[in-house]
């Protein structure tokens, strides 16, 4: 009886852990985040993200401020990029919430890598050689609200996805170096849009960043911008999709195949390698959990899978009566 005591506590403290956000341990460093809490009477040129390698600085054109919104400059599109050069061996994430200005469907925002030094801030994605990248169009209900590229530019066009919820739309982008051909893989909100993608030939990334067209009209922000790296190597207990952070992403994917008893795979949740997903994989993943800037995860998360926890409990303990008293 005290063993199945202790596991329901266990079990119960992590679910709160989570919920409360009083957790969580961080398997990946960050390399650039800003959150854009400058004044919009500021140029983002110049500025210092809040986190950073070394010394960088933002080089942007004058459309962007340090607020992260996008005014009317006169120009047609704008860029903002800081020096990045990938290594071997690593997973790298880029993220940010994006929400283009509103006018047309030819307006978007986007986040990605460059094969170019110092890309021209007076232009956009299509003219700096871009790879590895993503935008989303204002039109959220267009037939390619979102759209992803393999590059250079606008070469090996990835995946698209019609509709997505009005507002800021999460985008993410995962550069995966460590095998001989590098990949790519987009998300969208959380959810994969598609990938992983093997580059032909390996990219020269001098440069990683943010950009936006048409901005002759006011109004588009960008937020959260993140640029994550996590060593080579296994991937961590928790970390389905293998993108360096075990988030609400991983748990999505585990509770859509809990209690599978047969054949699980890692990319199912199965964590453990006995082909099944349970209680066992929900304790691997509560215990590295990584999600946020700040490595405590999000309560929502948290909450969804709670309920699994809690199911959990149920099992062991339904299974401690079949056998008895301890």
């Amino acid at each position: 009886m005290i063993k199945r005591v202790s596991f329901l506590v266990a079990v119960l403290l992590i679910g709160f852990c989570w919920s409360t956000m009083f957790c969580g341990t961080a398997q990946s460093a960050t390399v650039y985040f800003d959150d854009f809490s400058g004044s919009i009477d500021d140029n983002l040129h110049g500025q210092a993200p809040d986190t950073r390698p070394g010394s960088e600085t933002w080089s942007a054109y004058e459309s962007w401020k340090a607020d992260g919104t996008t005014v009317n400059s006169g120009n047609a599109n704008a860029n903002a990029w800081v020096p990045f050069t990938p290594a071997n061996d690593k997973v790298y994430t880029l993220s940010a919430d994006v929400n283009p200005p509103t006018t047309t469907k030819d307006t978007w925002q986007a986040i990605g890598f460059s094969q170019m030094v110092s890309p021209p801030l007076d232009g956009h994605f299509i003219t700096v050689s871009s790879v590895a990248w993503m935008l989303n169009t204002e039109d959220d209900n267009s037939a390619t609200a979102v759209q992803a590229f393999l590059g250079p530019n606008t070469a090996n066009v990835g995946p698209s996805q019609n509709t997505v919820p009005a507002g800021p739309v999460e985008l993410k982008v995962v550069l995966d170096t460590r095998p001989t051909a590098w990949t790519a893989e987009w998300y969208v909100n959380g959810s994969s849009l598609g990938g992983p993608t093997v580059f032909g030939t390996n990219p020269l990334i001098y440069s990683v960043g943010f950009a936006v067209s048409q901005t002759s009209t006011t109004g588009g922000t960008i937020d959260n911008f993140l640029l994550t790296e996590n060593p080579g190597g296994p991937p961590v207990p928790g970390d389905a999709n293998w993108d360096g952070i075990v988030d609400q992403t991983d748990a999505a994917t585990l509770a859509s195949h809990w209690q599978t008893l047969t054949g699980a795979t890692w990319a199912m949740g199965d964590f453990n390698g006995d082909f099944a997903v349970n209680d066992i994989d929900a304790t691997m993943l509560a215990a590295n959990w990584t999600a946020g800037v700040a490595t405590v995860p999000e309560p929502l998360a948290g909450i969804m899978l709670l309920p699994l926890l809690i199911a959990a409990v149920a099992v062991k303990l339904r299974h401690g009566r079949r056998r008895g008293p301890c």
